[in-house]
């Protein structure tokens, strides 16, 4: 059995008409009406010129950061939302000047771009993308706390409230209640899929962005659980897993070339659609990892055709975590983490940093369709002065006792096991 990844959710927006049920020979029209059917595909009538270069910037920020949770993952299952982080940034980005914000620019790929380009894009886009109707739903939300009586521009408040809807909350960060209200945001706002966003706020935090998407689409063509059958699993060389796989044979968008076979599966109402990437038989998911470009992308998307055949999929549900951290310093955002952060955008003065760009996320495929969702979280701390430190002993340690008036040394020791006596 050939090795799966679910690659990419590609949103596809159409227009803002009620879709109701679908007869299953206008669905069999709306494949026709797919994404790379030739380049004769419908284009989505609400598709702005802005909104079209803010999704490439989104794109182009998906492909430079993926191939690095990849590596990270090592083999494991990987699913995340580079809308909601790049939303998230976008945000932060408003607060940021000088170095910081050039460096934020380019991994955003928002560098040809003004600000208020890319805000009022983002207006645009979280006014048209929500979605609530017939068998699919799309919802993004966003919000922003603040550390009471911290001193946030209030332009930059107004900014983010008026471009991204961003709820403002007022919050005591030395409160335990502040977490507990933070992570009920994340949870109603992503129908109950994410949990503990934030486990612990640490010392010297004075803000948290974060954003929420959540989708459930349902198959234009669901798959009939009766023909479901269990199988091998081959995953990286590992010994196979059983499976339960469900099967659906129709036209779909399908194409392929010497390493991949790939295939689009639409949700109802042509708004949505999944693609699936399978490398073939003795080509590798590296290989194509590392060809994945916005360019290369958008070459592949447009040589979908519509074509009969069988698709095998395994029914599938994971979770996913990590801190952003380290691959963003990777693509270029380093300042922004460290004490040379410029946000006096933000705040008065500056003086703030990012402390951790945090990601989680949750998927769900089976016969019906998919559930998905996603939470960004960016926590903004005081920076530290040139002339200060952090000390955190989690890690074995040497110690001593010493007289001070002559320098004696009474006990040295070694502590590599806290909780040991």
């Amino acid at each position: 059995m050939k090795k799966l990844l679910l690659l990419f959710m590609a949103i596809v927006l159409a227009g803002c008409g009620e879709t109701g049920s679908v007869k299953e020979r206008d669905l069999e029209e709306d494949v026709q009406n797919l994404p790379g059917d030739n380049g004769n595909a419908k284009k989505p009538a609400d598709r702005s010129g802005a909104v079209q270069k803010l999704a490439a910037a989104v794109n182009g920020f998906a492909f430079d950061l993926y191939p690095l949770l990849h590596e990270s993952a090592e083999g494991k299952n990987l699913f995340f939302s580079p809308a909601s982080i790049h939303l998230a940034l976008a945000m932060t980005y408003n607060g940021a000047a000088g170095g910081t914000k050039e460096e934020m620019a380019a991994v955003l790929h928002a560098d040809g771009m003004e600000t208020g380009e890319l805000n009022g894009s983002y207006a645009s886009f979280l006014n048209m993308a929500e979605v609530k109707k017939g068998k699919n739903e799309l919802k993004l939300a966003n919000s922003l706390w603040l550390k009471k009586g911290y001193p946030f521009l209030e332009p930059y408040k107004k900014t983010v409230r008026e471009n991204y809807g961003a709820s403002l909350h007022e919050a005591d960060f030395a409160d335990p209640q502040t977490g507990e209200a933070i992570n009920r945001w994340a949870e109603e706002n992503t129908k109950g899929k994410i949990k503990n966003m934030v486990n612990r706020i640490p010392p010297g935090t004075v803000a948290y962005l974060l954003n929420a998407v959540y989708f459930n689409g349902k198959w234009a063509f669901p798959f009939n659980k009766e023909q479901n059958f269990e199988d091998d699993f081959y995953a990286g060389g590992k010994n196979p897993v059983t499976v339960e796989y469900m099967t659906n044979e129709r036209e779909y968008p399908y194409f392929e070339n010497g390493q991949f076979q790939a295939v689009e599966l639409p949700y109802a109402g042509k708004e949505f659609s999944l693609a699936v990437i399978l490398p073939k038989e003795g080509e590798s998911l590296e290989e194509i990892v590392g060809q994945l470009t916005p360019e290369e992308w958008e070459r592949w998307s447009q040589s979908f055709a519509p074509r009969r055949g069988t698709v095998t999929l395994p029914k599938f549900q994971m979770e996913y975590e990590t801190s952003l951290n380290e691959p963003l310093q990777r693509l270029g955002m380093e300042s922004a983490f460290s004490g040379l952060a410029d946000f006096s955008n933000m705040v008065e003065n500056g003086g703030v940093s990012i402390d951790e760009v945090r990601h989680k996320s949750y998927v769900r495929v089976d016969e019906k369709g998919t559930e998905a969702a996603a939470a960004t979280s960016v926590a903004i701390v005081e920076s530290a002065a040139t002339d200060s430190f952090h000390f955190k002993a989690d890690r074995p340690f040497l110690f001593l006792i010493r007289e001070n008036r002559s320098g004696m040394i009474l006990f040295i020791g070694e502590l590599t096991e806290p909780g040991a006596k």
